[in-house]
């Protein structure tokens, strides 16, 4: 088996290809890398992360390059190293790599493909696709890092859309973060903090959110100080295009000015599934990180989160990099991977995933031994990293006046382990079946894959994938069982021939079936807080029924002087009061004492008796009074008995 090292660098206006050594198969290349490139895949972290690692190191002499469309015309694949090609803009005759890495354009961020291939047989053994992460450049040669992750990239703040972008006048009195987002709705967000984005006469609009691409945002509750803003006093506007924004008539603030707290529950159907969130953030040019994908994959992945029933909550409400954000979105094991295009892929740990390999791992077994004895190693997890019981906290409520809480919580563990109880929190699952699926796989994974093997095998083992599982034998520990392939790379070296001299790194982790048997447990579900309505800005409704209440009393005092007792009643409105205002108003008067009665929302027939002057007329009125309300929204519209005669 002949083995050589191939790298293509994607640049603007040319294709610089370079291998490890020259044959005729591959003359397309210039042999300028120093040493066969060295490449490791491996499967994320239960925990750590959704973002695998693709990962190569390439070492290119600092002498002459070829490129595909013409560069360094005149000089041959044998010829190109001693310089017989013609100038280059710059100057260069010999055409170094790092003076046209320096002088013709900036690499780090470039696309790039790195093989090893198989001669003999004309096949790839080992491909990346991803782009350059690092460059360390001397006088000699320069090492690159190809990733198929943009790790740049995922440092990125998303949503990239502020509020201050849009409405640079927005008010943040009542959130202090100028760093507020666009807000954009993934699923049922509870209580989002809004911002007054803009106010002119009678408009005063709260947000923003970004309008769905598909189906429709609906507002299901507004918060005002951590209690419900009636639905009649806001309404849902399109301002500007492509944005959303909660829009009140009245100011939102108190007497003395201090701005209120306006929060929103919103409901949006666009992103319910979490590969098209990731596809979302991954490719969205406004909001998300503007990357290409690859939608069969995305949709793939759709599919089989419909079969297993898991679907997302909440959305974006603050700025977060955005592998942080993946991190959380990427269930049941999913990962991130690109394809030949330099699209992102996206893969859902299914268990159609974990074939079983056709070839077998042996370390002095006497009956495959492709595995180096010396290099093999079990490493047991330390205690404080093995976990025994697992708890994943779901729905997060932000609660009013600052506060929140996760609402949902899913525990598994085993009695018989040690270790470290491990808590997870994430926003993003919301209902019972996706948060306790969560936890179940993801408590299993960690148990099964606790039991680990590394070492070095022989080359044939690159025929093995990551997921597949692979029967390892090694008499000397005692190790003859099934385990999943969860890292696999290549490390070559020259021999003396020219040919490279390889072994392929591995590490196994232990697997279960299990793991993709769904066993449902209990979901413990904290109080959900009842809010009551907001109506200090809302005048209460009238009091109905008012009425007389029998026959008037007339009462003589000892000098002779007469008042007249009538009994009245009134019906309070259902909300919005605490007390009855009752009084009389002499005819052609206009001031007259209350009298008042305190109440219970929708309390019936109220008793009062109003003391009037004989036969004088009056004018009997009836208020409902809310003293908690602003000064300007107590007092209810007036309810009268007119022309009433004492």
């Amino acid at each position: 088996m002949r083995l050589v090292s191939l790298f293509d660098l994607y640049l603007t206006v040319r294709t610089l290809q370079f291998s490890d050594q020259h044959h005729d198969e591959i003359n397309d290349y210039y042999d300028a890398l120093l040493a066969p490139i060295e490449l490791d895949r491996a499967l994320p972290d239960v925990f750590a992360g959704v973002l695998p690692e693709r990962r190569a190191t390439v070492r290119i002499a600092n002498a002459s390059g070829k490129g595909t469309d013409g560069y360094g015309v005149g000089a041959t694949a044998e010829g190109a190293l001693s310089g017989e090609g013609t100038t280059f803009p710059g100057g260069n005759a010999q055409h170094p790599v790092l003076a046209h890495f320096q002088a013709v354009e900036e690499i780090r961020g470039k696309p790039a493909r790195v093989r090893i291939r198989d001669l003999d047989t004309s096949t790839d053994i080992f491909t990346l696709y991803g782009t350059v992460q690092d460059l360390n450049m001397t006088v000699a040669e320069a090492r690159l890092t190809i990733s198929s992750t943009d790790s740049e990239a995922m440092q990125e703040l998303l949503p990239k859309v502020r509020v201050l972008d849009i409405y640079p006048n927005a008010d943040f009195r009542n959130t202090n973060e100028t760093d507020t987002p666009i807000v954009v709705v993934f699923g049922a967000m509870k209580k989002v903090t809004l911002s007054l984005c803009q106010s002119a006469a009678n408009q005063y609009d709260y947000g923003a959110f970004r309008k769905p691409a598909t189906g429709s945002l609906v507002v299901n509750a507004v918060y005002r100080n951590g209690r419900v803003v009636p639905s009649a006093l806001y309404s849902l506007v399109e301002s500007p295009v492509g944005l959303y924004v909660i829009r009140f008539t009245t100011p939102q603030t108190d007497t003395n000015g201090t701005a209120f707290d306006i929060k929103a529950d919103v409901t949006a159907t666009e992103f319910i599934w979490a590969a098209d969130a990731v596809k979302f953030l991954l490719s969205d040019a406004t909001y998300g990180l503007g990357r290409t994908v690859n939608a069969a994959s995305f949709a793939a992945a759709v599919t089989d989160y419909g079969t297993l029933n898991m679907v997302i909550v909440d959305g974006l409400r603050t700025r977060e990099p955005a592998g942080d954000l993946l991190a959380q979105l990427l269930l049941h094991g999913a990962t991130l991977d690109k394809n030949v295009s330099n699209e992102y892929t996206i893969t859902v740990d299914m268990a159609a995933l974990h074939s079983s390999a056709t070839m077998k791992l042996g370390a002095d077994d006497r009956q495959w031994n492709n595995v180096l004895l010396d290099s093999v190693e079990v490493p047991l997890s330390s205690l404080d990293s093995q976990v025994k019981q697992l708890m994943i906290n779901g729905l997060f409520d932000p609660g009013f006046q600052g506060s929140g809480s996760y609402l949902m919580k899913a525990t598994r563990a085993d009695a018989t382990r040690r270790g470290v109880v491990k808590e997870v929190q994430n926003r993003f699952l919301g209902d019972v079946t996706s948060l306790d699926r969560q936890t179940d796989y993801q408590y299993k994974r960690l148990k099964y894959r606790d039991k680990a093997v590394t070492g070095d095998a022989h080359l044939e083992a690159s025929a093995l994938n990551l997921n597949q599982l692979v029967s390892f034998s090694c008499p000397d520990l005692a190790i003859d069982e099934t385990y999943e392939i969860t890292e696999i790379g290549f490390r070559g070296s020259k021999a003396i021939d020219g040919n490279i001299t390889a072994t392929v790194p591995f590490a196994l982790g232990g697997y279960h079936s299990l793991i993709f048997t769904y066993e449902p447990g209990a979901v413990a579900g904290a109080p959900n807080a009842t809010y009551q309505t907001d109506y200090s800005l809302t005048l209460p409704d009238a009091v109905t029924g008012f009425a007389l209440n029998g026959s008037a009393i007339i009462l003589t005092a000892g000098d002779g002087k007469k008042k007249t007792l009538q009994p009245v009643k009134a019906n309070a409105p259902s909300v919005n009061v605490s007390h009855l205002w009752f009084r009389a108003v002499p005819a052609g008067a206009v001031e007259a004492p209350y009298t008042q009665i305190k109440v219970t929302p929708g309390q019936a027939n109220v008793p009062c008796t109003l003391e009037m002057q004989p036969g004088i007329v009056y004018v009997l009125e009836c208020y409902a009074f809310n003293g908690a309300n602003n000064v300007d929204a107590q007092l209810s519209l007036v309810s009268q008995i007119t022309s009433h005669t004492a």
